[in-house]
């Protein structure tokens, strides 16, 4: 019964978490079988055989299993997908990995081999290196120039938010640095947002970099929404580090109205300017994904600027109604919508590496504006 138990081990539950009362009543079980073993009449019953012979296979199993559903159920841009949509696909890894597992078991597992260990450490050690050098050449001559663009949107993107390294060495730090400006910065900005702001940081800290300023990042994915940091939180954050000028960044609709009134209003009482930076246009589909297996089909993405300002219209008539003479907004439908809104560089290189996350490649249509708002702090930027 012990696989029945219900437990979830990304759940904070005190019953059904990991550690959870549950996860205490499998260790017990475990251990109170492993210390006095099953009933004599329950191993030999028919079911008690049954267990037997598959607890007998069960490390093969455990080592081949996993390997097959992921290498089957693989998808391009979907991670790692676990989930079987078919019962079909179900009966051919059940097949696939019962297979495996007798051949595992059978020519491996039982069998006695006398191997030199430093030999097949050397052996595998050299596959490894052969593999490692033949398969980026190898994979130039498997893909056209097209999928390839493609591909890069996996990896055309920075580190998350401020990095391990740095959420390791200060686990408590609300913010980073994301700059190093010599001589010191002519003035301190703060950058707030979730992912979509954590998208453009690395264009935002060039600019910034470029023009003598100094630019932290909050390293919550969430600040000033549900859960999140707080409005005083932030501004308490930005006064601790001297910050005169806060850019917020989100996706459509992901901080309240009255959040975000809060924010700009304690701001101002602490002299400090804010600026919102419009959300990028956001897509129905994959981008990656829809370019790569419907390349026939790529203008059923199709998104224009009245469609993207009808979206964000309630949005934008808030802003445009903040009564605060320190709150400012960039609005940059022009750069992504002419008037059909884009999706890819001329060079077919992705702007986003999912529905609406941009890739460092999409980031970069934002570098002049950004540049002209960190060079013109004071001013109001004008649509």
């Amino acid at each position: 019964t012990i696989p029945l138990y219900p437990v979830d081990g990304k759940s904070l539950n005190i019953m059904v978490g990991h550690p959870g009362l549950t996860s205490i009543i499998i260790i017990i079980a475990t251990c109170v079988v492993l210390t006095f073993g099953l009933p004599k009449f329950f191993e030999d019953s028919i079911p008690g055989k049954i267990l037997i012979i598959l607890g007998k296979y069960s490390y093969s199993t455990y080592l081949t299993h996993f390997p097959i559903i992921v290498l089957y159920l693989s998808s391009p841009f979907s991670g790692t997908v676990l989930s079987v949509q078919s019962y079909g696909d179900l009966a051919i890894l059940v097949t696939l990995i019962t297979a495996a597992t007798l051949a595992l078991y059978k020519y491996v597992e039982t069998q006695q081999f006398k191997l030199n260990t430093f030999k097949i450490n050397a052996a595998l050690a050299t596959v490894v290196l052969i593999f490692s050098a033949l398969l980026p050449i190898l994979q130039k001559h498997a893909y056209t120039t097209e999928e390839l663009h493609i591909f890069d949107a996996f990896s055309d993107r920075s580190a998350y938010r401020c990095g391990k390294l740095n959420r390791f060495i200060n686990p408590k730090a609300i913010s980073c640095e994301l700059t190093n400006t010599q001589p010191p910065p002519s003035d301190n900005l703060l950058l707030v947002g979730n992912s979509h702001a954590d998208s453009i940081k690395s264009v935002f800290s060039d600019v910034s970099q470029k023009n003598n300023k100094s630019l932290r990042f909050i390293a919550q994915n969430i600040p000033l929404m549900k859960g999140g940091l707080t409005p005083e939180s932030i501004i308490a954050e930005a006064v601790r580090h001297d910050i005169s000028h806060i850019f917020l960044h989100y996706s459509t609709n992901a901080v309240a109205y009255d959040t975000l009134l809060k924010t700009i209003e304690l701001a101002n009482t602490s002299n400090i300017n804010i600026t919102f930076i419009d959300p990028v246009p956001a897509w129905s589909d994959h981008i990656p994904k829809q370019m790569l297996l419907n390349p026939d089909m790529e203008s059923d993405l199709y998104l224009t600027k009245n469609q993207y300002l009808d979206i964000n219209s309630k949005l934008f008539s808030q802003l445009n109604d903040i009564p605060y003479d320190n709150f400012r907004r960039i609005p940059i439908v022009d750069l992504f919508c002419k008037p059909q809104c884009l999706y890819k560089s001329t060079d077919g290189l992705p702007f986003y590496y999912d529905h609406f996350h941009l890739t460092l490649t999409g980031s970069s249509v934002l570098r002049d504006t950004l540049d002209k708002a960190v060079k013109n702090l004071s001013r109001q930027i004008e649509p």
